[in-house]
């Protein structure tokens, strides 16, 4: 591999590093809005470039949110079970969309139905799956939180950030 090679990977990590941090610290650049408790906005830039870009992105998704979770400080333990469910969501997104003949336009209502189904619903919900099940396994502090109420909370800021990131990536 050489240095050309490792440019788009690398912008790439920096920028779902920036965009995850951002996203979990808005208060960082001044913005007094919480946005992960609505949108997980780096699930959609991720799903977006390995679309874009291939299925080599599936690892680098991983890499990137497992730097975005040890600088969290979060259990490493949880920070490889975050990184396998992010990197599965884009991997899964990718699968299935091109199993079902997605274009990248999305100027036909089967993409936009295949990108909702396909990313937002089953890929997301796969990465949220083990994400949550990680969480659940290796971060004390979880117990207060119902595991069902923090899977759905997990799907749905991935799902959003897929619909919402996406479309405008492609």
């Amino acid at each position: 591999m050489t240095r050309r090679d490792l440019i788009g990977p690398t912008v790439f990590v920096a920028a779902f590093v920036a965009v995850s941090l951002l996203t979990l610290h808005p208060e960082w650049i001044g913005l007094p809005v919480d946005y992960s408790r609505v949108v997980w906005f780096p699930s959609g830039l991720a799903v977006g470039v390995v679309l874009r870009y291939g299925a080599r992105y599936v690892a680098w998704t991983f890499v990137a949110e497992f730097i975005v979770t040890t600088v969290s400080r979060d259990p490493i333990m949880f920070a490889l079970g975050a990184s396998v469910g992010n990197a599965l969501e884009a991997g899964v997104a990718l699968i299935l969309l091109r199993r079902f003949g997605f274009r990248h336009t999305l100027e036909r209502g089967r993409d936009v139905v295949t990108l909702i189904i396909g990313g937002a619903l089953v890929a997301a919900f796969a990465g949220a799956l083990v994400s949550v099940t990680a969480r659940t396994l290796f971060v004390p502090e979880v117990d207060a939180i119902p595991a069902t109420r923090l899977l759905a909370f997990w799907w749905f800021t991935h799902a959003n950030g897929i619909l919402l990131g996406v479309p405008v990536l492609l």
